[in-house]
C-alpha cells in the first residue's frame, strides 16, 4: 500500500504529485484536499507548477553520471526528470544530485546512453498546505489533483488521486552512513563510489513504511528510532541487488535480519493509534498468535 503524504498539524507542509502528462497553462491547475469522511481541508485551490522542458546539449554514454543540458534553468536538486526521446534509446526517470551551470550531476549512472538533443523534462504540482489548512488532524485523507493537457491534441481534463495525512508529529528518517557503518564497517569497499547513500536510505525507509504499513499506521509508532536498524538492513538488500552473484548469499542475510527488525518493532513497539499523547492499554503493541484449523 503507498505511504500517504503528510504534513503536521497546525504547522502545515508540502504535498506534490509529477504527473506524466504536462499541464496546460489554462486553466490553471489546482487541488483539492479531503479527509476519510470527506471534508474538504483545501478547496480547488491552485497548485504551484514547476515545469522543466529542455534537451541535452551534448551525447551522454551510458554510465554517465553527468549530462550537459541546453538550459538549466527551473531544475532543482533532488528532484527527479525525464531523461531520453524514447526512440533511438529508452527514456530513464533520474534524480539530480548537483548542478553546476548546465552540467547535471546524476544520483546514479545512466543505464542508457543518450544522444544530443535528448529531452530532459519533468514537472510537479504542489501545494503548500497552510497551518490553517492543516490545523484539524485526520487519517486516510486524499489530495485530487485536476489540470488540463492537450498533448493527444485535443484538450482532456485530468485528474490524480494521491493519499495523504494529517498527524501530530512527524516522522523522520532518522539512520545515516554511520549506521550503515556500525552494521557493516567494510560496505563502503563493496559498493561503486558514485553510490548516493541519502537516496538509497530515503528508499529504504519508505520501504519499511510500506511492509509495516499493512499492520498498522506506522506513522502513530512511538519512538521513530526503532526504524534504524530495518532502514539500514533494507538499504544492504537494495545494495546488494544490483551487484553479481556473489552477493546473493549476504543479500539473504540481509533480507532475513530487516524482516527480524520488523518483526521486533511489531511486536514491541506500541502505537500511539489515536494520537491523543497517551499510550493506553490497548496501544502497547502488536502480537500474532498461531491457530490451528480443526
Amino acid at each position: 500500500m503507498p505511504i500517504p503524504q503528510h504534513f503536521v498539524r497546525n504547522v502545515g507542509g508540502l504535498i506534490d504529485v509529477s504527473p506524466p502528462l504536462r499541464p496546460d497553462a489554462t486553466p490553471a491547475a489546482q487541488v483539492t484536499v479531503r479527509g476519510p469522511d470527506m471534508t474538504i481541508y483545501a478547496s480547488a485551490v491552485d497548485a504551484t507548477v514547476d515545469a522543466v522542458n529542455t534537451t541535452l546539449g551534448s551525447a551522454a554514454a551510458a554510465a554517465a553520471t553527468t549530462v550537459t543540458v541546453a538550459s538549466a534553468t527551473g531544475i532543482v536538486v533532488g528532484r527527479r526528470y525525464l531523461v531520453g526521446n524514447g526512440t533511438s534509446a529508452p527514456r530513464e526517470m533520474v534524480r539530480v544530485r548537483g548542478i553546476s551551470g548546465t552540467t547535471i550531476t546524476l544520483s546514479r549512472p545512466l543505464r542508457s546512453a543518450q544522444a544530443t538533443g535528448a529531452g530532459f523534462v519533468g514537472t510537479r504540482l504542489s501545494l503548500a498546505v497552510t497551518a490553517a489548512q492543516a490545523s484539524a488532524l485526520f487519517w486516510d485523507g486524499h489530495a485530487e489533483w485536476n489540470f488540463a493537457d492537450d498533448g493527444n491534441g485535443a484538450t482532456r481534463n485530468r485528474r490524480i488521486m494521491a493519499p495523504v495525512e494529517c498527524t501530530l508529529r512527524p516522522h523522520e528518517r532518522l539512520a545515516t552512513v554511520v549506521d550503515l557503518f556500525a552494521r557493516d564497517p567494510r560496505w563502503d569497499r563493496k559498493v561503486d563510489t558514485e553510490l548516493d547513500v541519502d537516496e538509497v536510505l530515503d528508499l529504504a525507509y519508505e520501504d519499511v513504511l510500506e511492509k509495516l504499513g499493512g499492520k498498522f499506521r506506522v506513522r502513530t509508532v512511538v519512538g521513530a528510532q526503532g526504524f534504524v536498524t530495518p532502514t539500514v538492513y533494507q538499504a544492504f538488500v537494495m545494495i546488494a541487488a544490483n551487484y553479481g552473484a556473489e552477493w546473493t548469499e549476504q543479500r539473504g542475510w540481509y533480507e532475513q535480519q530487516r524482516d527480524a527488525a520488523l518483526a521486533s518493532l511489531v511486536a514491541n513497539h506500541p502505537a500511539d493509534l489515536d494520537q491523543d499523547t497517551y499510550i493506553e492499554r490497548h496501544e502497547r503493541g502488536f502480537t500474532s498468535i498461531r491457530t490451528d484449523r480443526a
